[in-house]
């Protein structure tokens, strides 16, 4: 079966909330994607049945999932003209530390660096220079703060609010977020690996959580692995 699709004009959602207008997108052509999978199209109350493995992307606006053993995968697909992106994002069951030593981690922290709760002790605990780090760092809320270890492993603090004591707002959060990308594009690092940032003691809901990252970086070959215990 072939499958095509065509995109109207329309506006794209950038860093700080401002907008551009996109051209029209030319019908994109015809292709075959393989075997059968369900995806729901945006703007759509119904789920249509299309041909795409879990590794290809979909010629369409949508999300296609597919639980692979363990692990789900969720491929967003954007098309921009002739090109289509599908985000490299899955979900493992495994210790975040456990992870190849090719990913960098990232995780949400507060300005003061305080990291006594959540999975921000745990990373205190196995790296206990990098509190002081981050403090000489001067950050505020909304920043990405990149620190080496010295086993050399990139983590990245999300300053995701002001003091430890407090909650973050999620338009904070996601500020932070928008610092990763960038910071991760600036220096070609191309895996992260993050736990479901944000939905422990700082209470942010997972679930609109993960779409915003799936939609934040879908327009990258990042590759995000989040690491659940269970």
């Amino acid at each position: 079966m072939d499958v095509g699709c065509s995109a109207n004009a329309e506006q794209a959602k950038v860093a700080g909330g401002s907008a551009v207008e996109t051209t029209p997108r030319r019908t994109l052509p015809r292709m075959w994607l393989g075997v059968f999978e369900t995806a729901h199209f945006a703007g759509s109350n119904r789920r249509h049945s299309v041909p795409a493995p879990c590794h290809r992307s979909l010629r369409s606006f949508g999300t296609a999932t597919r639980k692979v053993f363990s692990s789900t995968w969720n491929i967003m697909c954007y098309a921009y003209d002739t090109e289509v992106i599908a985000l490299n994002y899955h979900e493992e069951v495994q210790d975040l530390f456990d992870s190849d030593p090719t990913y960098v981690f990232a995780h949400c922290v507060a300005a003061d660096a305080g990291m006594g709760g959540g999975i921000a002790w745990t990373f205190r605990h196995r790296y206990p220079e990098m509190p002081a780090a981050v403090l000489a760092a001067q950050p505020v809320v909304g920043d990405a703060v990149r620190y080496v270890s010295d086993d050399g492993r990139v983590i990245y603090n999300l300053i995701s609010k002001g003091s430890s004591a407090q909650l973050p707002d999620r338009s904070d959060f996601e500020d932070s977020l928008r610092a990763l990308k960038r910071a991760l594009l600036a220096h070609g690092e191309k895996r992260l690996a993050i736990p479901r940032i944000g939905a422990g003691i700082d209470r942010l809901n997972w679930s609109d959580s993960a779409g915003f990252i799936q939609e934040l970086f879908a327009d990258t070959d990042i590759e995000i692995m989040v690491c659940v215990l269970h």
